[in-house]
């Protein structure tokens, strides 16, 4: 326990190593994962969970340890029950019996993943930190606090050829003997006061053999609490400028030449930022003159560069003291260059050169990268996206975040007579600054020859713009507006024909797409691919409609509001903008009745029309009609045509079973039709149920007037179809409910009477299968009362024999109901007291007594009587022992629970079911209650009586009778007026 502590409180064991018991603490198995009712049950469980890498290590130690007594001391790798990977301390100590002997060992783990990971972080970072300094040009190397070095870059060994040694001394070996002194107690100096250090001194150059300057600086680096961890240092050969500064003159000649005649460019910016060197090279690359530059700014020369990567990476080298490289695109220039800069003491001399080659074959070879990213997402959105606008914005957007263009747009074919191009999806980069020139020009014209899109359209193929100048046509302006100057049109070809063209755009003039086009081809086919199937999944999502519109058709009851909701949901599911049903009239010249009239998916009032001069006319000589444009100008005997703005109409003829035209069923639309199967296949449908439904109507009324004869009829008679709807209500069935025929015809009749649907549904069924039902079941009126009637339903079928409505017949028998309820009651209750009799009793006995085997619950019967009540009634009457009784009823019925039942057996006699106790002591509780009940005098007629009871109590046991528990309850009952009366006994 000691050695956990000093651990820090974590998990212990021990073994006894000559009996082999191992015990573990809670906490140690928790740092392992185990579960909680889980623990170490011995060494080998502990070195399970170490990894192959050190368990053979472990394994070593621990015979050390029960072997030799040396102290085990471990930090391993670790997998823990769970599969979490942990780094743990495992630390053994052997147990000395009296004899000296190993008898035991005492050990513990602590988990000291937190401190493993920190000190890698460390150890990362600082190898993160040697490898930067590795690849720097200059010395760089780090000391302890001590001021002892204790790292040097690969520069040093390089340029002195000699290496740090472990002492971290040797660095002193390269320095000039003439500074060695000055350099040590400058050091020293700085390390004791903990601020910087700066010195020149010589370094040895091996490959020059000789001692060279260097400029030496170091930073001493502190923790969070101030205190010196650390020191970092660079050493900067400034040899040549210390020896050469006599000759500057000279070597800045040689130095001009040499600039000169690099075809690098070069040029030098002092502290504030002036030119004051540039090299031929840099003139012809800047297009500048080099007199004219020098002494200026270079930002108030360039200001294109403010605020760019060049800008940033020249100040922080002047500022840090640290070389930079970068490669930068100029756009006036549009030139890519490849920038070295160092700092000096001046400010920084910067070289450069032209890499726009080099820079173009990678921009291709990143655009077809792209290009492969842009066809793997833009095929994922063909597989996600459901709807044909959303894949198109989709495509727009994914090709502008993943393909690097600043542009993209799809134009599809359009159903117009001009069979131009509309604009369907479109994303820029411009958008976000409030620019978007397309949402003004949606529409190009199949007149605009010159195109691309067009180009693109006519010959199937992709069509390259190398550059917008090239074209005149009005819509390359508003591309223009956006900046955009090359890109490509891809046909999207269907199997059949070409549904429009995909196009994308850049900023870059000149740009050449040639290398993308078999990759954007394929996105283009895919593309084409995609809408297809959608537009396929739409004309069935729209065929699927058509026939649920029908469905909902035909929820509604019947007459006008059956057509109204039809013409609706045609119109609906055509897309139509006025539907319309009509009955041909039998008049002279002809003429049809609107049954329905809906525009703009409102109702509107019916009205005549004439048939000759309509396009309904044209369905004398055959079922269908089509006028696909011009409907009001072809037919200008009908004006309600071009009141209604119908460019369209489709229309169908109603025929009967006999083939004989009874109606009209047309739409129209606000639009030129290009493409009308669908509508003429739908249409169909619904101009079946349309005629159908005309010929029901006209059969029904046959019917009314056949069924008009069982008004005078006594008993109610009913006629619903197999949708329960009412199609013939008597006026039997008027007294009877309440509801005139106007009212309860066309309703149905579970929704407007049934007071049970479920009864109702029973009934039905069962007419079905037998062809008749004879039964009662309950109703209810119009003001919502409810009746009992004996009904006899009769199956009709019609003329091929197949089920087509019920006739019923019924009878208000609610009177008759309600005297057998009264005479069911008068024969299982006690006429005085209302309680249930000893018949009823019985009956109850035997289902509670069911139900206690059942549920397995307790269920007490308490047998009790008035005592000496044949005093009460000797002395004083029976009407006072009859109100004894009553009193005696009340007060006991005030002291037990509403759900136990008593019961009167007779006389004086009662009895009190207790079910569900939830212990035998209750029926004593409840017994007592009873008896308390007792204690208030009873004052009956004035007469003030003092009544007491005497209770049996008895518990059923499964294997009882009815008869054996009442038995055992009246013993009871004796028993305890045997001990005094006024108490109870079992």
């Amino acid at each position: 326990m000691d050695l956990a502590r000093e651990l820090g409180q974590l998990g212990d064991w021990a073994v006894d190593l000559r009996s082999g018991h191992f015990t573990s603490s809670r906490e140690a198995a928790a740092i392992l994962d185990m579960p909680h009712d889980c623990e170490l049950s011995s060494w080998d469980a502990i070195a399970r969970f170490c990894t192959d890498d050190y368990r053979g290590r472990l394994s070593g130690s621990w015979q050390e340890c029960i072997h030799n007594g040396a102290l085990l001391n471990m930090a391993v790798e670790a997998l823990t029950h769970s599969g979490r990977r942990i780094w743990l301390r495992i630390v053994a100590r052997p147990l000395l019996d009296e004899a000296g002997e190993i008898s035991g060992v005492q050990g513990a783990l602590q988990d000291i993943t937190p401190s493993k990971l920190a000190e890698r972080k460390l150890l990362d970072s600082e190898q993160e930190f040697r490898r930067f300094a590795d690849s720097m040009p200059h010395v760089i190397w780090t000391a302890t606090a001590d001021g002892c070095l204790d790292y040097v870059n690969d520069a040093y060994t390089r340029y002195t050829g000699l290496a740090l040694d472990k002492t971290g001394e040797s660095w002193i070996s390269a320095l000039h003997p003439e500074d060695v002194e000055r350099c040590l107690e400058e050091w020293q100096r700085a390390v004791e006061n903990g601020t910087s250090f700066a010195i020149e001194y010589r370094i040895f150059n091996q490959a020059l053999g000789m001692h060279c300057w260097h400029a030496v600086r170091a930073e001493p680096v502190r923790d969070a609490q101030g205190t010196l961890s650390k020191w970092y240092g660079i050493a900067t050969d400034i040899h040549d400028h210390k020896i050469l500064s006599e000759k500057f003159t000279q070597l800045g000649a040689r130095l001009n030449a040499t600039f000169e005649s690099m075809s690098e460019g070069f040029y030098i910016l002092s502290r504030d930022w002036k030119f004051t060197y540039l090299n031929t090279a840099a003139e012809y690359f800047l297009q500048r003159n080099g007199s004219g530059l020098l002494g200026k700014v270079v930002w108030e020369e360039f200001p294109l560069i403010a605020g760019t990567p060049l800008e940033n990476a020249l100040k922080t080298a002047a500022d840090s003291l640290m070389p930079s490289r970068l490669e930068y695109f100029y756009p006036p220039l549009e030139c890519w260059f490849s920038v070295n800069i160092h700092p000096n003491d001046e400010g920084v001399s910067v070289f450069f050169q032209d890499i726009s080659e080099q820079k173009a074959a990678a921009l291709s070879l990143e655009r077809t990268s792209r290009a492969l990213r842009l066809l793997s997402s833009c095929n994922s959105a063909l597989i996600r996206c459901e709807s044909e606008d959303a894949l198109l914005d989709e495509i727009c957007r994914i090709a502008l975040e993943n393909g690097g263009y600043q542009a993209a747009f799809v134009a599809l074919q359009d159903d117009s007579p001009a069979n131009g191009l509309r604009l369907a999806a479109h994303a820029c980069t411009a958008i976000e600054s409030g620019i978007d020139p397309f949402q003004e020009h949606r529409n190009i014209s199949s007149s605009e020859d010159c195109c691309p899109l067009q180009q693109a359209m006519r010959c199937g193929q992709p069509v390259l713009v190398e550059d917008l100048a090239d074209y005149t046509a009005s819509w390359r302006l508003h591309i223009k507006q956006c900046g955009l100057v090359s890109g490509v049109c891809l046909p999207l070809r269907d199997r059949r024909k070409t549904l429009g063209v995909l196009t994308f755009w850049l900023r870059e003039k000149g740009a050449t797409l040639q290398a993308d086009i078999t990759l954007l081809t394929e996105l283009a086919d895919n593309l084409a691919y995609g809408i297809a199937s959608l537009r396929a999944e739409e004309r069935h999502r729209q065929e699927q409609n058509a026939i649920v519109k029908l469905a909902a058709s035909t929820s509604a009851s019947s007459g006008r509001a059956f057509f109204e909701q039809l013409a609706r949901n045609m119109g609906e599911a055509l897309g139509a903008h006025a539907s319309f049903v009509a009955r041909i009239l039998p008049e002279t010249p002809p003429r049809a009745r609107t049954l329905a009239a809906v525009v703009d998916g409102q109702n509107i009032e019916n009205f005549d029309y004439l048939i000759k001069g309509s396009p309904c006319e044209q369905l004398a000589h055959g079922a269908l009609c089509i006028v696909p444009d011009d409907v009001a100008r072809r037919f200008p005997a009908s004006p309600s045509l071009a009141a209604l703005g119908a460019r369209a109409y489709v229309g169908h003829r109603l025929d009967n079973a006999t083939g004989e035209p009874v109606g009209f069923l047309f739409v129209l639309y606000r639009r030129h039709l290009s493409r009308t199967n669908f509508i003429t296949s739908t249409l169909k449908i619904f101009a079946d149920r349309a005629a159908a439904e005309l010929e029901r109507e006209q059969t029904q009324a046959r019917l009314r007037d056949q069924a008009s004869l069982l008004d005078k009829a006594h008993d109610a008679i009913i006629v619903h179809d197999l949708d329960h709807r009412i199609s013939f209500w008597n006026r039997s069935a008027q007294r009877l409910y309440g509801w005139t025929d106007r009212e309860a015809l066309g309703h149905s009749i579970p929704g407007l009477m049934s007071h049970d649907d479920a009864d109702f549904r029973r009934a039905f069924e069962q007419a079905l299968e037998n062809g008749e039902w004879v039964g009662e079941y309950l109703c209810r009126r119009k003001d919502g009362s409810a009746l009992t009637v004996e009904a006899s339903w009769t199956l009709v079928r019609d003329q091929y024999g197949a089920p087509q409505s019920i006739f019923t017949i019924e009878t208000d028998i609610s009177a008759r109901k309600k005297m057998e309820k009264e005479l069911l009651h008068q024969a299982r209750h006690d006429i005085l007291t209302g309680l249930p009799n000893r018949a009823y009793f019985y009956e109850q006995l035997e289902q509670a007594m069911k139900r206690s085997r059942r549920r397995d619950s307790w269920l007490g019967l308490l047998y009790f009587d008035i005592d000496k009540f044949k005093q009460i009634n000797d002395n004083h009457g029976h009407d006072i022992g009859d109100e004894v009784i009553r009193t005696f009823v009340e007060r006991i019925r005030s002291a037990v629970r509403e759900a136990d039942f008593m019961s009167r057996l007779g006389g004086d006699e009662f009895v009190l079911l207790l079910e569900d106790l939830s212990a035998p002591e209750c029926a004593e509780i409840i017994a007592a209650k009873l008896t308390a009940a007792m204690q208030a005098e009873f004052v009956v007629k004035g007469l003030h009586l003092q009544v007491s009871t005497s209770i049996g109590i008895a518990l059923y046991k499964p294997d009882m009778s009815v008869d054996e528990l009442v038995r055992q309850a009246d013993q009871a009952m004796y028993r305890a007026k045997h001990a005094g009366r006024n108490c109870f006994r079992y």
